[in-house]
This record gives C-alpha cells, sequence and structure tokens, in this order.
C-alpha cells in the first residue's frame, strides 16, 4: 500500500464528473467514505509496518488496514459505473 496509490485513488473518485443531479449527493457521500476508509486503512497499516523497517511488528493493525479497505468495497456499487471498476481494482491492489 503505498501514499501514491491512495493518493491517485483519491484524486479519480473526486474528480470524475458525476453524471446526475440525483445521484451526485449519494455518489459525493460514497465517494467520500471510500476515500475515508482507505485513508484510515493506510495509518493503520503504517502503524503495523513501519517505513524503516518494511516488516510486520503489529499484525492487528494490519488485520485493521485489511477490514477498513474492505468497508470501502461496499460503497463502490454507489459510485458512478465510470469510476467503479477503477476503485474496486485500487482497493483490491491495496488490499494485496
Amino acid at each position: 500500500m503505498t501514499l501514491s496509490s491512495l493518493l491517485g485513488l483519491t484524486a479519480v473518485l473526486l474528480a470524475r464528473p458525476l453524471p446526475v443531479l440525483s445521484q451526485t449527493t449519494d455518489s459525493l457521500a460514497a465517494a467520500r467514505r471510500v476515500v475515508a476508509a482507505a485513508s484510515i486503512a493506510a495509518k493503520e497499516y503504517a502503524l503495523g509496518v513501519p517505513a524503516e523497517g518494511g516488516r510486520v511488528t503489529e499484525a492487528g493493525e494490519v488485520e485493521e488496514s485489511i477490514q477498513f479497505l474492505d468497508q470501502a468495497r461496499y460503497d463502490l456499487p454507489l459510485l458512478p459505473r465510470s469510476v467503479q471498476v477503477f476503485a474496486d481494482s485500487g482497493l483490491t491492489a491495496l488490499r494485496a
């Protein structure tokens, strides 16, 4: 999980035009939830795998990061179709 991957996912989710006004609020709220969960996942991962060591020191923190990524995927169907596949593959890559 890299910061650049997280930032790329965030940029795509928030920068894409939203097609229908009635969908705008739901899509925007869903995008914000996905980004928030992915951000928390990155913080949890950083607590479990220090940058200087690159080895898992706190397995529980890494497990929590995976749970946050899984939670982020629940909101993907609420996103515009144009970003659903990209967001799903991005979250899958971060989870791997």
